[in-house]
């Protein structure tokens, strides 16, 4: 089992330390990142759409010791857990991910005034609900050829997303191409002083 929470109190980590050495229950207690109140609780939304599992929250009226746990936790396939990230794979619940996708596209296209800042994050939480996770871990024998390599994955990065704003040309010579099947079509006198 996995507790999300944006921290723990000394009582509740002593009993789950209890209950792991014991060996009643195997949980573990991941903390969200440091953010504000409001975004916090978005984020929890979003998590607990992708598992199917409900926010338990004062401000929600709820109190972990009135609440049913069968009916508020969800599932995931897949749970992997470092110390600055934890990937949720194989979420449950597609149809409540897909209302929240479009809650949160809605929310952006309906909100012009959005700045940058909160337009990249909440772009970032759509991209993260869609299964759009790449991990990429470059590597290399010295420390320079690990730099050149994330210097080259992050070029292609800001490639691909210039390319997605605004657009982009064919390359690799299909110019050429295009140019000498052209030319290949015109009429051209032979004896022509260029």
């Amino acid at each position: 089992m996995i507790l999300i929470a944006p921290d723990f109190g000394s009582d509740a980590l002593t009993s789950l330390v209890v209950n792991h050495l014991q060996n009643k229950i195997q949980v573990c207690a991941v903390r969200t990142p440091l953010i504000d109140q409001e975004g916090l609780m978005s984020v929890l939304y979003d998590i607990a759409a992708y598992t199917g599992a409900t926010v338990v929250s004062k401000d929600l009226g709820m109190s972990p010791h009135t609440i049913d746990p069968v009916r508020v936790v969800g599932k995931v396939t897949q749970v992997t857990i470092s110390k600055d990230r934890t990937i949720l794979i194989g979420g449950f619940e597609q149809g409540k991910v897909s209302d929240r996708m479009r809650f949160l596209e809605n929310f952006v296209s309906d909100n012009p005034v959005i700045g940058d800042f909160d337009h990249d994050i909440l772009s970032e939480r759509i991209s993260k609900l869609k299964g759009g996770l790449l991990v990429i871990q470059p590597g290399g024998r010295t420390s320079v050829e690990v730099k050149e390599c994330r210097d080259r994955i992050e070029d292609s990065l800001n490639s691909v997303r210039s390319a997605i704003d605004t657009g982009y040309l064919p390359g690799g010579g299909s110019a050429l191409l295009h140019a000498a099947q052209t030319l290949s079509r015109l009429q051209i006198p032979k004896n022509t002083d260029y």
